[in-house]
């Protein structure tokens, strides 16, 4: 129903929430003997398992070893713009090091402080704004910035090209940052920009594609889940995927930071990272190749 009103959209997000909270009460009706309460709960567990069916099957595949393969690895992080506290995620990215991060909600202050990572990450590009659609993108390979024309963006999103020596083609990346579906016009303006996306995937035909950022969606939007199914995304995990929103909530709370694959023969390997002082926490990501 998420497609009839943006607060079936919204109200998406938490199936799972909804089929944990009916099948409690299932459990707790049928203890006391509540056979009104009862039944209701479970014809509910059953009708979120039964449209939840798609998602069942994980798209996460994690290769035990990769010793012998090509690997990149990739981390995405909304840091949050009220949070004055750069060291945490300063510190955490010196530590984990990957070899690509895109950050989300990033304004001028943490611009600035990002430039003491300039050592591990001589290639960078930034959109700051004191908002919170601020991005900033670095990488120990070479990039090139590139134009979305014509594909005209309500918010800002950064699309470069990326060069490897292990691979002989370069590797697309966009990093995004959507309104959030909290009324009607945020919810078609996030939608607006999952559709011009897509047709900017398209648009590149079989080269390979990365797409990470804070996306305000769940798999469970019909938004984003059109998104992944029209240009044969893979990424975050299936029914069940670690919380990345809100922060405080960790493995229980909802996926709205993601990192997806395309044209890639290889495996991604996708994890969440701990509380660094924001509402998010970080999503890690490698995908690997033969």
């Amino acid at each position: 129903f998420g497609d009839t009103h943006w607060t079936f959209d919204l109200l998406s997000h938490f199936r799972l929430h909804f089929f944990l909270a009916a099948f409690s009460l299932s459990l707790l009706a049928l203890f006391l003997r509540r056979p009104y309460i009862f039944y209701p709960a479970v014809i509910l567990c059953f009708v979120i398992l039964v449209f939840s069916g798609p998602y069942w099957s994980s798209s996460q595949h994690i290769k035990e070893s990769s010793e012998s393969y090509n690997s990149l690895s990739l981390m995405t992080f909304n840091v949050w713009k009220d949070n004055e506290n750069f060291q945490p995620t300063l510190a955490y990215i010196r530590k984990t090091h990957p070899d690509i991060v895109g950050l989300i909600e990033v304004d001028h202050s943490m611009d600035q402080a990002l430039q003491s990572l300039r050592d591990l990450y001589p290639y960078y590009y930034s959109k700051p704004e004191e908002g919170r659609f601020g991005l900033a993108l670095m990488s120990r390979h070479p990039f090139e910035v590139m134009d979305t024309s014509p594909y005209s963006f309500n918010e800002p999103v950064i699309t470069v090209k990326l060069t490897t020596q292990s691979r002989s083609n370069p590797i697309h990346l966009v990093l995004l940052h959507p309104r959030p579906p909290i009324n009607k016009a945020f919810t078609e303006s996030r939608n607006d920009d999952f559709d011009t996306l897509s047709s900017w995937i398209q648009n590149l035909g079989d080269d390979p594609l990365i797409m990470m950022g804070d996306l305000n969606a769940t798999r469970w939007s019909p938004s984003l889940s059109r998104l992944i199914k029209t240009n044969n995304l893979v990424g975050t995990q299936g029914i069940w995927s670690p919380g990345s929103w809100p922060s405080e909530l960790g493995y229980f709370g909802i996926r709205i930071d993601h990192i997806f694959f395309k044209n890639f023969k290889g495996v991604p390997d996708l994890s969440v990272g701990p509380n660094l002082g924001s509402d998010h926490r970080p999503v890690n990501g490698k995908i690997t190749w033969p």
